[in-house]
């Protein structure tokens, strides 16, 4: 009586290759998950500058539009509300501060430069700002009221 077993099983050519196709796939997708990961790391640091760009530029947009008057000293902006409220930014080494009914908080870290320019019916803010790696120069300009602009000049044809 004769035994004859046959297993089912992959010859030893079989195996080599599977092994070979296995390691490029996983190459291959190790490539790809890499590649991902760099793009997503991009795409988070441009989400980051945007958010805090959209934060700083709503904040401030928001208050000058809100503002009655507006002037600068010593390296302050104040802005006087309607309802007679008054919000201070300061640009003091190279921080942006902004102070509402006691609370002050740091609305930006990276100030580059900065100028203010009030003149006869406008006054033009311009910020140069550090977002994280990128620079962004940002204008404001603020319209005065008609009644400022006609008592300005009553007062400055009284002196």
């Amino acid at each position: 009586m004769k035994l004859n077993y046959k297993y089912k099983a992959f010859t030893f050519t079989e195996t080599i290759f599977g092994l070979i196709i296995s390691s490029v796939l996983i190459g291959v997708i190790y490539t790809m998950f890499t590649s991902f990961n760099k793009q997503f790391i991009t795409f988070q640091k441009q989400q980051l500058i945007a958010n805090d760009y959209m934060v700083f530029n709503a904040t401030f947009n928001k208050d000058i539009y809100n503002a009655a008057t507006l002037y600068y000293n010593d390296e302050t902006l104040h802005l006087k509300r309607y309802d007679e409220t008054v919000i201070h930014y300061s640009f003091k080494n190279n921080v942006i501060k902004r102070t509402y009914n006691e609370h002050t908080e740091d609305l930006f870290s990276k100030l580059i430069s900065h100028t203010f320019e009030n003149k006869e019916d406008h006054f033009t803010i311009s910020l140069k700002l550090q977002f994280h790696d990128e620079i962004i120069d940002l204008n404001y300009y603020k319209k005065s009221r008609p009644d400022q602009i006609v008592n300005t000049a009553f007062i400055e044809e009284i002196k």
